[in-house]
């Protein structure tokens, strides 16, 4: 740990008080409580002996090697342990990764939308490799055209003039390129 690293706990804990609890994970993973007191002779704890630490931090640590405890991490009131905050950290890797996904979906439905129908060899030669049509609306509506029968999937049209977007998808329904008419 560096020297910063130890004023910064040294701060905390004592903007924390007389008495805290810190936590000792262990190498196999149990997390142990590691109750800390100040008195004038410096910080103790039941097994730190007769002589007070400079920091509860070393008074933590006194206490695993007088317990015999592999010490993988050493926890101030109220931090998370790491392999908690690596779970979390996957969590919002896994949004994040969705969200770059989604925008590059969007960006891929741009390239490939078009406002003109395809023609009628276009629009069969996507059905004949499994594919479908989705058309979108700009007043929401969306269906899905797996055949010459179209699927509403979301909203309904009010019969007002709207502009239409094509967009052709692969049998996975993700966008893909426009068709080639044989």
């Amino acid at each position: 740990m560096t020297d910063d690293e130890l004023n910064e706990i040294e701060r905390r804990a004592n903007a924390a008080g007389d008495e805290q609890t810190w936590h000792v994970v262990t190498v196999n993973g149990a997390m142990r409580p590691v109750v800390v007191c100040r008195d004038l002779g410096g910080w103790f704890t039941n097994a730190t002996g007769c002589h007070g630490c400079a920091t509860p931090h070393d008074a933590v640590m006194e206490h695993a090697r007088e317990e015999r405890w592999s010490v993988a991490e050493v926890l101030m009131p109220g931090q998370k342990p790491r392999a908690e905050i690596e779970r979390e950290n996957a969590v919002l890797r896994e949004r994040i990764d969705a969200a770059v996904a989604a925008e590059r979906e969007a960006r891929t439905i741009l390239d490939v939308a078009r406002e003109t129908p395809p023609s009628r060899e276009e629009f069969d030669a996507l059905i004949a490799e499994g594919g479908h049509w989705r058309t979108a609306t700009d007043d929401s509506t969306v269906f899905l055209w797996a055949n010459d029968r179209p699927q509403m999937l979301l909203g309904g049209h009010d019969g007002r003039p709207v502009r239409w977007l094509w967009i052709p998808l692969d049998r996975d329904r993700r966008p893909c390129a426009w068709p080639v008419a044989p």
